[in-house]
């Protein structure tokens, strides 16, 4: 990941409250820093770091000088153990979270459907933002791959809707035209040659083009709307 912040970012994510010094302060000396860190980690992100090395350097750095420790004392921080364990559940008290409930996954799901599965973003960057989503309204939600499991549910139901959608516009000459064109994808307006390079400006190869332009005329595919 991408252990820099911006400026901005570091003072206003990074910063530790009063009520977060006490909080820290109120458990061993040698715990406080890996605390703090995974603290501000998952305030900033929604999900907690498995590793020292999951977070930003100067972030770690920020904080070891409000506390007046080293950095390097994270590298005794267990983040596996039981305390940290513990430490995660301490936090989410903290920071007045709730575990997901049913009207909440319900809320979830409608959107991911309706506001990122249009976008066509990549499963990690949704699962990016429904962290968010989570974190701006003080929800713990499940596990990573249960998220993710919903999120990639929710894509694939999109993607069939759309495309049950779109061949339903779609006219029986296109879909025989289509068809033809996968059956013999190697021929002149085959699927592999229609989706390839029209290459450098040769006389044969801007008559290609030209055969390709004329198939995809021929489809008369519907506008988007």
């Amino acid at each position: 990941m991408d252990r820099s912040i911006p400026g901005g970012d570091l003072i206003g994510r990074w910063s530790l409250s009063f009520a977060d010094i006490d909080f820290v302060n109120s458990k061993p000396a040698l715990t406080r820093l890996g605390l703090a860190a995974q603290l501000k980690f998952f305030a900033s992100l929604g999900f907690f770091a498995i590793d020292p090395g999951s977070i930003p350097t100067d972030g770690l750095s920020y904080l070891a000088e409000q506390l007046g420790v080293e950095a390097g004392e994270i590298a005794g921080y267990d983040f596996s153990s039981r305390t940290a364990r513990r430490h995660c559940a301490e936090i989410l008290i903290h920071l007045g979270y709730h575990r997901m409930k049913r009207v909440d996954r319900a809320q979830l799901t409608e959107w991911i459907a309706g506001e990122l599965c249009p976008g066509g973003q990549s499963i990690n960057a949704m699962l990016e933002h429904v962290f968010l989503w989570c974190r701006d309204r003080r929800i713990y939600g499940p596990s990573r791959k249960e998220l993710e499991r919903v999120v990639r549910s929710q894509r694939q139901d999109y993607l069939d809707t759309w495309l049950i959608g779109t061949s339903d516009r779609l006219s029986s000459d296109a879909v025989a035209l289509l068809e033809a064109s996968l059956a013999d994808p190697d021929s002149s307006t085959g699927f592999n040659r229609m989706k390839g390079d029209a290459g450098q400006a040769t006389l044969d190869n801007i008559l290609d083009v030209t055969e390709k332009l004329a198939f995809i005329q021929r489809l008369d595919l519907p506008m988007i709307s």
